[in-house]
This record gives C-alpha cells, structure tokens and sequence, in this order.
C-alpha cells in the first residue's frame, strides 16, 4: 500500500539498527516499538532528540496473552 502512494519503507529488527537507519538518512516519521532487542524505542528517540534531529515518530506497545506489557 505504501509503495503505491510515493512512499517507501525500511524495516529494521532492532533498536541500534533504527538508530543508524535514522541517523543516517532524512525520514518523514518513523515507527517505534517500545520493546525491540538491544534498544527500546524511547531510548533511540531520546538518543535520536539529543542528536538534534526532530524526526516525527509513533510509538506502538505490545501485548502477550492479552495484557499489557
């Protein structure tokens, strides 16, 4: 769906490689997890912040089971 309306995506796995992929190029916005492997979303938007860039973001949570982790 996104490809037909002029957008393109990068998936990445965790959160050292969302890191690099938004330090190294200009995103429109980007998604978060808050529990990806070797770095939460919030600390790769706190360190992304701190690097002055002002990328839009969204945070998604997850559930197991039915709760809230």
């Amino acid at each position: 769906m996104s490809q037909h309306n002029n957008y393109s995506v990068d998936a990445v796995y965790n959160g050292q490689d969302a890191l690099d992929y938004i330090m190294a190029d200009d995103y429109d916005g980007v998604i978060l997890d808050i529990m990806m492997l070797k770095m939460d979303g919030i600390t790769v938007l706190k360190s992304v912040r701190r690097q002055g860039n002002k990328v839009f973001h969204c945070d998604t949570g997850c559930r197991w089971n039915g709760e809230s982790l």
